[in-house]
């Protein structure tokens, strides 16, 4: 299927005829991120959770550094090991099934919101309470449906440390406007850091400080005593309004609420008190599929899915090596990014193996050895090369006859 307009095509997953592929938006890219190359390779790992390297659509090692995306190209994200399907992640745990907010139903806990409306004093990205704004309601990132034993069913990324549904790191303070839009996947928070070597902070864009809402944030702080943290973030990123076809009014409106790329804030700002960021990526990643998953191309990984939902997937009938891979977002381990003391440090990880790639050498067409690249390209490719194979051999046998010619 074709690549929409202003769109890349990231292959974040594949296993044999199976692929799970995000149709992005060019310019929502680079509306997040200075590398761009680093915000796929993030996306990629947000769903998957181990880290890989990124490649284009005939299996050459991407540049990282690159500071632009060019639209209707096609990449796809390889790792070391192949990841099972059920190591990918399953969006439909953190899918809002009904118009009911998270902070309702049976396993709702008061105290729960009491602590965290206490740790944040107020809308973590737009600093208002109530009265004169809206009222204040406690996000559940995990929602309230999945019960107390949902870190079980998280098999991408580390949240074993989270104590149950409620437990404080599982929420953030929103103002009932804006959390709606955070259910259903309207915007999703990046947190930070992230493994060092997939983002950094400094790889980020900011929010327009102009936007009348961070005008007013700043303001709000004086009597909220919330303050942006200082080496880690929460990013919040606007998502749904990046669709083809999205009204440009109906933009505007919705990021009037809060500014694209804001900041989360908090009055209490200890560590082990924060929102869970292994959880948060889960999430993200979550959001990423909700958002841009081309469902033609993925068609059989949304089959799979499917399955997984109703329960009917049998896990040993599934093509490809089951691995260990336990959410291997880096050293250190059970928040979902490096300890404190390695965020910045050089340490060596293992590198993917290279892909083999046969060389080009005079004599018969090459063959490509593409293990893992889209069949179509590769045989695309192939054809190409025989072609240009014909072509020489005719060049050949047309010089022979001009030397036969002349003698």
């Amino acid at each position: 299927m074709a690549i929409p307009p202003r769109h890349v095509r990231l292959v974040v997953w594949r296993d044999g005829s199976n692929m799970l592929a995000l149709d992005l938006p060019v310019d929502f890219v680079h509306s997040v991120v200075y590398k761009p190359f680093k915000y796929l390779a993030y996306a990629a790992w947000s769903i998957c959770g181990q880290r890989g390297e990124l490649r284009d659509d005939r299996g050459q090692e991407v540049d990282m550094g690159q500071p632009s995306l060019y639209e209707l190209r096609s990449y796809q994200y390889f790792t070391p090991q192949d990841v099972p399907f059920t190591k990918t992640v399953n969006h439909a745990l953190m899918k809002q099934n009904t118009k009911v907010g998270s902070s309702t139903g049976p396993n709702y806990s008061a105290d729960f919101a009491k602590k965290v409306k206490e740790r944040d004093g107020a809308c973590i990205f737009t600093g208002v309470r109530p009265p004169p704004g809206p009222p204040l309601e406690a996000a559940h990132i995990a929602p309230l449906r999945l019960g107390e034993d949902f870190v079980d069913n998280i098999r991408t990324h580390k949240v074993e440390d989270l104590s149950g549904i409620n437990d404080i790191r599982n929420g953030f303070t929103l103002s009932s406007r804006l959390h709606p839009e955070y259910d259903f996947h309207t915007f999703a928070i990046l947190p930070f850091p992230t493994p060092s070597d997939i983002l950094s902070l400094a790889d980020m864009k900011e929010p327009d400080p102009n936007h009348p809402r961070e005008r007013r944030r700043d303001a709000h702080f004086r009597t909220t005593g919330q303050r942006r943290l200082q080496r880690k973030a929460y990013l919040l990123h606007w998502m749904e309004t990046w669709k083809v076809g999205i009204d440009e009014t109906m933009r505007e409106d919705i990021e009037e609420i809060v500014a694209h790329c804001a900041q989360a804030a908090f009055i209490q700002r200890v560590e082990d008190k924060l929102p869970h960021r292994g959880l948060l990526h889960y999430r993200y990643g979550t959001s990423l599929i909700v958002n841009f998953m081309n469902t033609t191309v993925s068609h059989g990984w949304d089959l799979l899915q499917k399955k997984r939902e109703t329960g009917e997937l049998d896990e040993e009938e599934l093509p490809g090596p089951e691995n260990d891979l336990g959410g291997n977002e880096g050293p250190g381990g059970g928040n979902g990014e490096p300890r404190d003391e390695d965020e910045d440090s050089d340490e060596d990880h293992d590198e993917p193996p290279e892909q083999e790639q046969d060389m080009y050498v005079d004599g018969p067409p090459v063959r490509l050895s593409f293990s893992s690249a889209r069949e179509e390209e590769a045989l695309a490719i192939q054809s190409w090369f025989d072609s240009l194979y014909e072509v020489s051999k005719s060049f050949r046998k047309v010089e022979e006859w001009r030397n036969v010619a002349q003698t």
